[in-house]
């Protein structure tokens, strides 16, 4: 009975060996390999991107807002155009 089980463990470890060669191989001397490393990696690199805010510190590319002159701070851009606002417990003036 031990013997059958190590018998399936081995070909188990043989199969993901051959996968994982197969996929190595796609990876490395394939076109549609490069390209799917690349885009993974393109993908990997903009979720972890941040912008550096001089007066307000680091915030995600996708809080920012785009302008005709570049991307800006949530906060930056909140203060130029004077965006009020309010907490649960502020009351807007009437």
């Amino acid at each position: 009975m031990g013997g059958i089980v190590v018998e399936w463990a081995l070909c188990a470890v043989l199969l993901l060996g051959l996968g994982y060669g197969a996929y190595w191989l796609w990876v490395r001397f394939s076109w549609s390999g490069k390209h799917f490393q690349r885009t993974h990696h393109k993908a990997v690199i903009e979720t972890g991107a941040e912008i550096r805010c001089p007066i307000h510190g680091l915030f995600p590319v996708a809080m920012g807002i785009e302008t005709e002159h570049g991307e800006v701070c949530p906060d930056c851009y909140r203060e130029y155009v004077r965006i009020p606002t309010y907490t649960t417990t502020e009351k807007p003036h009437a």
